[in-house]
């Protein structure tokens, strides 16, 4: 009689009552999962909700598709509160990988995620902007605060923004889309880090399938495992 030894697997979004493996090398700090409510699923504590309900999703015509409750941002005024950036958020190193799918082909002054108020303490990503260009701002947005890339298309992506030794970086799906050699610092700010909203712009018309924050700039490879497979450090299935 043979035993099935392999290990079970999510092939899409776990619920949000889905446990992290313990002291898995990419168990993130915090770890989002967004459908219907948005909960850490490393510490088990549920954020402050606004906006829509998430919706039941599958992308056909994306690799990176997954099935399962995504968190929906149907309409601007859309936003999910994770927590105070004192809580969620380091003062130097950081990587944030986050599954983001944009759900029509306006360009808005939007944000994907971001603290909401402060200079110095800023976190925030536009994933784009209105002028088609992707920002990472950590710690200030000029200089080597601000990283950009334009001329990206965007779909149903895996995105990590980090921050680190090697400097600030923008991955789209594993791909290395822009650096500089800035070793940035923030400031606490005492302020709501949150998706969909910062201190001056509102959200897009998008989705947020996950979203985990390492406070710890990932290695190379490890950028590479968690745009593959992002949700390995997730209790398989029994």
């Amino acid at each position: 009689m043979g035993i099935d030894i392999l290990t079970k697997g999510w092939s899409f979004i776990p619920p949000v009552d889905a446990r992290p493996v313990r002291g898995h090398s990419l168990c993130p700090k915090y770890g989002f999962l967004l459908g219907g409510r948005t909960i850490d699923i490393v510490t088990n504590i549920e954020a402050l909700l606004a906006g829509t309900q998430g919706s039941t999703l599958y992308s056909p015509t994306s690799a990176r598709g997954f099935a399962g409750q995504a968190r929906e941002h149907s309409a601007t005024t859309d936003f999910d509160t994770l927590g105070l950036d004192s809580l969620v958020l380091p003062l130097a190193d950081i990587s944030i990988v986050l599954g983001y799918q944009k759900t029509d082909a306006t360009a808005r002054g939007s944000v994907a995620f971001g603290t909401a108020t402060g200079t110095t303490s800023v976190c925030d990503g536009y994933i784009p902007f209105s002028d088609g260009i992707t920002y990472w701002d950590y710690g200030g947005t000029a200089g080597t605060n601000r990283l950009t890339v334009g001329g990206l298309t965007f779909g149903d992506d895996i995105w990590a923004f980090t921050q680190g030794a090697r400097g600030a970086e923008i991955w789209q799906n594993g791909i290395l889309r822009a650096s500089n050699a800035g070793v940035n610092t923030r400031v606490q700010g005492g302020t709501q880090f949150q998706l969909g909203k910062n201190n001056s712009q509102a959200s897009d018309l998008a989705k947020w399938k996950f979203f985990w924050i390492y406070h710890r700039q990932l290695q190379i490879p490890e950028i590479a495992r968690i745009t593959m497979h992002p949700f390995c450090w997730v209790a398989p299935r029994s």
